[in-house]
């Protein structure tokens, strides 16, 4: 690790300072005076009258002549842009005619402090109109004046809902001479700022640049032992250094272990002073300005670079609050709808991890979640750090815990920059009341909080436009945990995927993985046995979802019904496919002992929730119908046998294409329903519901014309019922009679998934502070069942095996294929995926569907099977290996799969034999 951060002390940085155009403060005033003028005339008021306003005046420290770093008054800055001290400035509303008055400097200032710049220099670098003398205003704005009577000056005053102090309005000598109106400008010059204009957003933008590079300088930079205060320094000097940025939007906030829980830590009583160990989290909230306009970022990591189960758990809850508001923001969106869609995710995460018990609907009533997060979501950004503008009039400041400290509550709005900075904090102060009140203290776990007394809290922030139909954030940091691993164990950031270097085939930091659901392993739910995991029903299809007649998007179809000739790397010498599958029995002291489903598997499809589950997946039940009723040529007055017919709707699809009869063969109860279902719907003349196996029943008939059946499990042949459809084949089906579908293919290809393969296998190196690392392998063994982003598809798609339903002989479902998956682009392989495509060639029109990555989700989703490697190759290059497919020797509706790999690329070799079951 320290090489690579010694490769890294030498910062730099591909960012310069953009120029600054005037224009934006033109436009500033020019919206002004166009809200100023609607406002009045809606109001019947004289269109006539100055917008003046005072600039900053430069300040001493305390009675001695040390100057202060002068930064402008911020509405000042907002219309003129001016950086020196001591200036007036003043809009005709009737023109919109603007005059800057400078003050008149003594001769010894240019001793002192430089050259006395003309007037005129101050009208060319602000775009005025005029520019006269502080001590020339009362003369300039009478003679500029055109009406009768005293001119009228709107002055700024009102209440900045943030701080509770009230903005100055202008003095000078002679104000007496003017009408003034202390109460029309300020509401409408704050709102003005709210909506930033394109000039703005670039300005905003380069703060985020800098600052976001600054906060990846000074991540890479951290180790245990140093001091908060040096994390504060490398940012100052990185933003100025490289970004120009003389001021900071506000004071830095570098926090860690303990200290993180305070929310505004970094003040004079807490300055960024605190050595920190090993173990402790860094909360740091710092951001550049320039030119006025700021940013915010909070990034929050551990600082021996990392995550603890612990901090991944607290971490992660809190990233996911941040990520769905950012997912969720569009105009017209409520802000305090938000803030407590942050407090329910984190509530959620919390109660995953035992923190807290209960129902997270009662916490929310009871406002729980302002005791981990009690300051609000987010604020408008701007020239301030607490823009202007968060409480319209009319509008009332909640008065509940943790909704009272928002500081807007307003609705989203196109053109509004907002942060979005949820976090979780163990702050004793808050904690030990609520766990003592007789209304909450029932929803913590007292054993397991406690364990967190010290943990200090996490904030994520990231700086959001507004935009018409969303949102964009203008941050860019490590937020991922793998990420923040990266960027602290020496990779650039963004992420160079090929600086980063294997160790033993393995890596240290891993890949984007742009899922965020939870994966499901293939473990019999206790409830009552069933193999096949009932999964959530299939997600709408995308927008690009193929047609459901022809949906073999991954497929070639050149390939259909074929095996794709390839080398067979992986084959011992005078071995066939079928030698190899014969001889591929794991025994438990391979697998490990484990029960099978042999016993529980037809009662496990009584249950209602499988069939609903696959008669909701479109893809699969559509294209069956489709397959019936436009080939009805195929059906007419045929007598066909639906081999594991479930609720009867293939027999009544057949029914209804015209079939002459159909036999609906079902083992499970559920046949007691298919047939109560068959004479509701009028069918009973022609589907006869047989309850048994179909090993076991006597057909009425001798022969069929169409066995169609649904067969296919998982991996295709996980819990299928392909033999028991060839065993019907091979006993009813007349010579010349159809499978449907008669052609199913196997494809295999490679995936980048750090994400998920860490938190599935990593998990268990420390689980509440225990080593259960012994359950890693048993882990590893189980292929997951899933959809998988296609996104993450970083290889070809290989053919495996094709099998013809029509011709095939039982045991062709073991076998062993080889493999060549050819990467497409530079990335990691964390995974291996399975999925299959499914045809049915006897159809006037091919006709089939895909289940792999590029189609629409099915309930059958894709397999997952994690290797042991992470494996880094480059495009071009490829990962050969062979795969071996078999029925278990005690339940042959269950798979064993053993994967030969080898890899031998630029910057990665591998080469492994892994052992896989699906029970």
């Amino acid at each position: 690790m320290e090489s690579h951060r010694e490769a890294n002390s030498m910062a730099s940085s591909s960012l310069t300072p953009p120029e600054v155009p005037m224009e934006l403060h033109a436009i500033n005033r020019g919206k002004l005076v166009k809200s100023l003028l609607q406002y009045l005339t809606e109001s019947t008021r004289p269109l006539h009258g100055f917008v003046l306003l005072q600039g900053g005046e430069e300040q001493t420290r305390h009675d001695t002549d040390h100057a202060e770093l002068f930064r402008q008054e911020s509405y000042f800055a907002y219309l003129f842009g001016v950086r020196e001290p001591g200036f007036y400035g003043a809009i005709d509303i009737a023109t919109g005619k603007s005059i800057l008055f400078a003050p008149r400097l003594p001769a010894e200032y240019a001793v002192w402090l430089g050259e006395i710049k003309p007037l005129s220099y101050f009208k060319e670098r602000y775009m005025v109109s005029k520019v006269c003398y502080t001590d020339e205003i009362v003369g300039v704005l009478h003679d500029e004046y055109k009406e009768q009577g005293k001119p009228l000056l709107f002055l700024l005053h009102g209440l900045n809902t943030d701080s509770n102090n009230f903005s100055k309005p202008a003095e000078f000598e002679g104000i007496e001479k003017f009408k003034t109106d202390l109460n029309t400008l300020h509401p409408i010059l704050a709102e003005c700022r709210v909506f930033k204009s394109d000039l703005e957003l670039a300005l905003i933008q380069h703060a985020n640049d800098i600052s976001s590079e600054a906060h990846v300088e000074v991540m890479r930079k951290t180790t245990v032992g140093m001091k908060e205060y040096q994390l504060e320094s490398m940012f100052l000097h990185h933003t100025y250094m490289y970004g120009g940025c003389r001021h900071c939007s506000y004071t830095c906030i570098c926090a860690t272990g303990g200290n993180s829980a305070v929310l505004h830590y970094g003040h004079a009583a807490a300055p960024n002073d605190r050595t920190f160990e090993d173990g402790d989290m860094a909360l740091l909230d710092m951001g550049a300005e320039y030119h006025f306009y700021g940013s915010d970022i909070t990034c929050s990591f551990p600082v021996n670079g990392k995550f603890t189960s612990d901090q991944r758990l607290i971490y992660n809850a809190v990233l996911q609050a941040h990520n769905t508001v950012i997912s969720a923001m569009k105009p017209g969106v409520n802000w305090i709808d938000m803030h407590k869609l942050a407090e329910k995710i984190i509530l959620d995460s919390l109660k995953k991890g035992c923190i807290v018990v209960g129902d997270v609907d009662d916490m929310m009533v009871k406002r729980l979640g302002a005791v981990f997060m009690p300051h609000g979501l987010g604020h408008f950004l701007g020239i301030d750090t607490h823009d202007t503008g968060g409480y319209l009039e009319g509008l009332e400041r909640p008065k509940e815990p943790g909704l009272k400290s928002l500081r807007t509550v307003r609705d989203l709005q196109e053109g509004m920059v907002i942060t979005v900075e949820p976090g979780c904090y163990f702050i004793d102060a808050l904690l030990a009341p609520a766990m003592e009140n007789s209304e909450t203290s029932k929803f913590f776990n007292h054993e397991i909080i406690g364990r967190f007394k010290s943990f200090g809290g996490v904030r994520i922030e990231s700086d959001v436009h507004v935009t018409s139909n969303g949102c964009k954030n203008m941050t860019n940091v490590p937020r991922e945990t793998w990420e923040i691993e990266a960027v602290m164990a020496g990779s650039p950031w963004p992420l160079d995927k090929s600086s980063i270097h294997s160790e033993n085939g393995k890596h240290t930091n891993h890949p984007q993985n742009p899922k965020s659901h939870l994966r499901k392993t293939l473990i019999p739910p206790p409830t009552h046995g069933s193999t096949r995991v009932p999964q959530p029903p299939p997600p709408p299809p995308p927008r690009h979802s193929s047609n459901l007649e022809d949906p073999m998007c991954d497929a070639d179809e050149s390939t259909i019904g074929q095996d794709k000739a390839i080398d067979d790397t992986m084959c011992e010498p005078g071995e066939s496919d079928k030698d190899i599958a014969r001889s591929f029995e794991l025994d438990d002291s391979v697998i490990g002992s484990d029960k099978t489903s042999a016993d529980y598997y037809f009662d496990s499809y009584s249950h209602f929730g499988i069939h609903e589950e696959m008669l909701k997946d479109v893809v699969r039940t559509k294209t069956y119908q489709n397959v019936i009723y436009k080939n009805k040529f195929l059906f007419k007055n045929k007598v066909v046998l639906d081999v594991g017919a479930g609720t009867g709707i293939l027999s009544l699809f057949c029914a209804k294409a015209g079939a002459k009869h159909v036999y609906a063969v079902e083992c499970s109860h559920m046949a007691d329903m298919a047939k109560e279902i068959v004479e509701v719907n009028g069918f009973s003349d022609v589907i006869t519901v047989m309850k048994g196996k179909v090993e076991e029943i006597v057909l009425p008939v001798a022969q069929v014309d169409i066995i169609i059946s649904e067969w296919m499990g998982y991996f295709l042949l996980f819990e299928n019922m392909l033999n028991t459809v060839l065993y019907a084949r091979d006993k009813w089906l007349v010579n010349d009679g159809i499978v449907l579908p008669d052609k199913a293919s196997l494809y295999l290809t490679a995936i980048e998934d750090a994400e998920y393969k860490e938190d599935k296998i990593e998990f268990w190196n420390s689980v509440y502070g225990f080593d259960m690392s012994c359950i890693k392998k048993q882990a590893m063994m189980e292929p997951l069942v899933d959809t998988v982003d296609q996104n993450q598809m970083v290889t070809n798609c290989q053919l495996l095996k094709t099998m013809d339903i029509s011709k095939m002989a039982p045991g062709d479902a073991s076998f062993t294929a080889p493999f060549k998956l050819v990467a497409s682009r530079d990335d990691y392989i964390h995974a291996l995926v399975a999925y299959f495509d499914v045809s049915f060639t006897k159809c006037h029109k091919l006709t089939g569907f895909s289940t792999g990555p590029r189609s629409r989700a099915t309930h059958w989703k894709q397999t997952v099977l994690y290797l042991e490697d992470v494996l880094t190759i480059c495009e071009g290059e490829t990962v050969v290996g062979s795969m071996t497919v078999a029925q278990n020797k005690k339940n042959p509706r269950d798979v064993d799969i053993m994967i030969k790999y080898s890899f031998n690329g630029q910057r990665c070799q591998v080469s492994r034999t892994q052992y896989y079951k699906m029970r």
